[in-house]
């Protein structure tokens, strides 16, 4: 799965064209392109999907909540939301990443999840 946002405004036509490009053997490519050239700047193949972002503006969203102790909760910890408590719900995640500049080729590592929650500080 790939996520990627190129920042158009819905109201917005599409710059984007849906296409593909297929040649037996050789290239197999879906997604979309511009109108005329021939590329596929967002899509995928048999192997791999790709996608593009524009970082030309500022779109960080920032929110601040407040964690509160709640045994009931599993994580042990909930959001004070419009005056209601909301359980943090752990999930263990397995990350892998890339250690580019040690002059190995794809030196991938595991990130295990957290162990436990911590406290907030």
């Amino acid at each position: 799965m790939i996520a990627n946002d190129p920042h158009l405004a819905l109201g917005t036509p599409s710059t984007f064209y849906p296409m593909g490009l297929a040649s037996p053997g050789r290239v197999e490519a879906f997604g979309s392109g511009f109108p005329g050239i021939p590329g596929v700047v967002q899509g995928y193949n048999r192997n791999i999907a790709w996608g593009t972002t524009n970082n030309a503006i500022d779109v960080t969203d920032t929110y601040q909540e407040q964690l509160v102790p709640d045994p009931s909760s599993p994580s042990g910890f909930s959001s004070l939301f419009k005056g209601q408590l909301e359980h943090v719900i752990p999930i263990p995640e397995v990350f892998r990443a890339n250690q580019p500049g040690n002059g190995i080729t794809n030196d991938i590592v595991v990130i295990p999840p957290a162990a436990r929650s911590r406290r907030p500080r």
